[in-house]
């Protein structure tokens, strides 16, 4: 119910003056004061500016202009400015209460305020005053009157609110059943025109058939009074929304890959519902995440929140049907950690700064971890077993002096162990001593993401890798050790991108580290079970994994211990030149911010594509233009490319890393075709191959490749 109107008397305010400008402040009066106490009903009066002009005298009314019961007086500043479109002058006009604070009471005021602002000529402006912003033309001694007065009306179907004096649509209620929803940017009611510049925040509540979302550029705010105003995400609730699109210019919103944000990107509004990704990275520079952002996602199974963010919403993560990994880099502040996880399956893992477990642990029932070294998005499996793939490994021997070698691991071929069919694994290994080549080194079979390995061609298989495990399970298939636990990962390595599981005791000190497709960080067929007493392919000696690469694609590679590949005093580096392309980028381009490099030497050529994740297009061309290379690579999953150059002719080549949205480009020489001539093949020894890649026991006449150097044996 209304309280009893109360009249307040207010001194005049005192007022800050423009230097072009003479404000004068007249009928300061308090026209009732309303109660605003929970349970209160509660009815505002309408807001209305009065404006009249005699002459370059503009007097302004502004009738219930609402303010709390401790207001004593207002600033009010004028600025005249000609600086506007059409050459039409723009008016600005600020009113900001004076409130003692010792009155403040829980009450709503609607004042009235006059006040006079002079020496303005033109009767045409456009006037930014209060609520109100838009052309306004008088004529000498006629007021006009501007009601901030709505109608909710139905256009099409839908619910809006129209402020009819601004032709200002709010869109309230939206009941159409597209499966992509388009918010129009304008709509018509009674030959009149409406811009739609506001969302409420419950527009969208619980539609459960659209999939896409567009809003337009018009939207400003999500009500009538504030521009930039954001209250709550207005698609919170849609049960099958996968994609939220922004157009450009939108003053309020923008989208990153589907995903609601500010205009700014640095709150994280929306993620939509059903988006089918199932690894989620909050993108870096957001530093504020709203309340409900997640809630009833159904597919997203890992969610990573950035060291930047500092500010999680209640009720975050209510109702995820899938999530099992919560990964929160920063601290978070104190007030946002009583109602984060409401809502939650306890099952959830939580990784935290160690320094934060003791207060999620305090919040939340579930398993809380410290943080593993790093996370990112996952990506496809990747299996162990592919055909000319390439451990290289250095061995340090155990012996006195301590030597050190080189050693290839490759698959050659089927072999039938015990009746199961597998692939047979050969060894190189190069020394000062002796060479030896193609050593058998045991079988390999892989099934449903599980390594096995036969040591001898008689011994029974053993489950060697499970890549099974999902992160806070402990290790049961494969008996390395009592309460070794999982931690599955995805990049933070440099020199690998894909996914790899970290191995850690009780103390949660690391103790072993598994990466798909690549196997230990010692030899390919060496885990946990034989770390106590490791022995290398020929005696007891340790090793470290240096590279694994397919071909000429380098997947894992261990820029710690020294480059396999390209070696020598006579290597040399170039930087690669970035430039970005005109053509639109598509929804998972990204723009590279650190250029790739290149090696190269006589014989191999090396491109460093560690800062790149996206498919590109690798080309060389010689000095006339022709491509003497061209492939085509997925970046996502590969950290170098090794490629063969000991037979380009000498002369000044181009190499370019491209695709549709940004191109990298790179130059190099070459001094010789790097083919050397031997008489005798004793001369020579190594890792042998003839020019279609296959290997060989020996040299052969012709053109042998050696340690990925040319050779001619005549």
């Amino acid at each position: 119910m209304k309280r009893t109107l109360l009249f307040i008397a207010c001194v005049l305010a005192s007022l800050t003056m423009s230097a072009q400008d003479e404000l004068a402040v007249g009928d300061l009066q308090n026209s009732g004061c309303l109660s605003m106490a929970r349970g209160e009903d509660y009815s505002e009066p309408v807001r209305t500016i009065v404006l009249t002009k005699e002459g370059s005298i503009l007097s302004v009314q502004l009738l219930n202009y609402g303010s709390n019961c401790g207001t004593r007086d207002f600033n009010v500043t004028s600025d005249v400015s000609g600086d506007s479109k059409d050459s039409t002058p723009s008016v600005v006009i600020s009113v900001v209460p004076v409130v003692q604070l010792d009155d403040e009471m829980d009450c709503y005021c609607p004042f009235n305020v006059s006040f006079t602002v002079r020496d303005l000529e033109p009767n045409r402006f456009y006037l930014d005053c209060w609520w109100y912003k838009g052309l306004v033309e008088l004529t000498d001694g006629e007021p006009i009157v501007l009601e901030y007065k709505v109608e909710d009306v139905t256009i099409d179907g839908i619910s809006y609110k129209l402020l009819k004096v601004m032709h200002k649509a709010m869109l309230m209620d939206w009941t159409t059943k597209a499966a992509e929803l388009y918010i129009p940017s304008e709509v018509n009611y009674e030959r009149e025109t409406y811009i739609v510049t506001s969302i409420s925040k419950d527009a969208f509540w619980h539609l459960d058939h659209a999939t896409k979302m567009t809003v337009p550029k018009t939207v400003k705010s999500m009500d009538f009074d504030y521009d930039g105003a954001i209250y709550a995400n207005p698609f919170r609730e849609c049960k099958s929304l996968e994609w939220i699109d922004v157009e450009d210019g939108c003053p309020l919103f923008s989208s990153v890959d589907g995903v609601l944000f500010t205009k700014d990107k640095t709150m994280l509004l929306g993620y939509p519902i059903a988006s089918s990704r199932k690894t989620y990275t909050v993108p870096e520079g957001v530093t504020n995440i709203r309340s409900g952002a997640f809630q009833y996602n159904k597919y997203l199974r890992k969610l990573v929140i950035p060291e930047e963010v500092t500010y999680l919403g209640w009720h975050l993560f209510s109702g995820t049907e899938s999530l099992e990994e919560l990964y929160i880099r920063g601290v978070i502040k104190p007030e946002c950690m009583s109602d984060l996880f409401g809502g939650m399956d306890t099952k959830v893992a939580v990784y935290v700064q160690p320094s934060e477990i003791e207060k999620f642990q305090a919040v939340y029932q579930g398993p809380v971890y410290p943080l593993p070294e790093q996370t990112s998005d996952n990506m496809a499996y990747r299996p162990f077993i592919e055909d000319d793939k390439e451990w290289v490994v250095k061995v340090i021997s155990n012996g006195w002096p301590t030597e050190e070698w080189i050693e290839y691991y490759y698959f050659d071929g089927d072999t039938i162990v015990n009746g199961q069919t597998a692939k047979r694994m050969l060894c190189d290994r190069i020394d000062s001593s002796q060479d030896i080549s193609g050593k058998y080194v045991g079988a390999w079979y892989e099934q449903d993401k599980k390594v096995y390995y036969a040591e001898g061609r008689n011994q029974p298989f053993k489950l060697l890798y499970d890549f099974t495990h999902s992160t806070g399970e402990t290790l049961k298939s494969i008996d390395i050790g009592e309460n070794v636990q999982v931690t599955k990962m995805t990049g933070g390595i440099p020199g690998f991108k894909g996914t790899y599981y970290n191995l850690t005791n009780g103390d949660y000190d690391r103790i072993e580290r598994w990466y798909e497709g690549v196997g230990s960080e010692y030899y390919p067929w060496l885990n946990l079970r034989w770390f106590r007493g490791p022995a290398g392919a020929f005696g007891g000696n340790v090793g470290i994994l240096l590279a694994c690469c397919v071909n000429d694609e380098i997947i894992y590679y261990n820029s710690e211990e020294g480059d396999p590949y390209i070696m020598g005093a006579r290597k040399k580096r170039f930087d690669f030149t970035h430039t970005t392309k005109e053509k639109p980028k598509t929804r998972t381009g990204q723009e590279s911010e650190q250029s790739p490099y290149g090696e190269y030497n006589e014989q191999r050529l090396g491109i460093n594509l560690d800062p790149l994740n996206d498919v590109y297009l690798v080309h060389i061309t010689d000095g006339t233009g022709k491509a003497v290379y061209e492939k085509t690579i997925d970046a996502v999953s590969i950290v170098a490319l090794n490629i063969d150059i000991s037979s380009y002719p000498k002369g000044s080549y181009t190499v370019t890393v491209e695709n549709g949205h940004e191109s990298f480009t790179g130059y190099f020489d070459t001094q010789a075709t790097g083919i050397e001539t031997v008489r005798n093949k004793e001369e020579v020894r190594g890792r042998i191959y003839n020019l279609q890649g296959q290997r060989l026991s020996s040299l052969q006449k012709g053109l042998n490749i050696v340690n990925g150097q040319k050779v001619y044996v005549k």
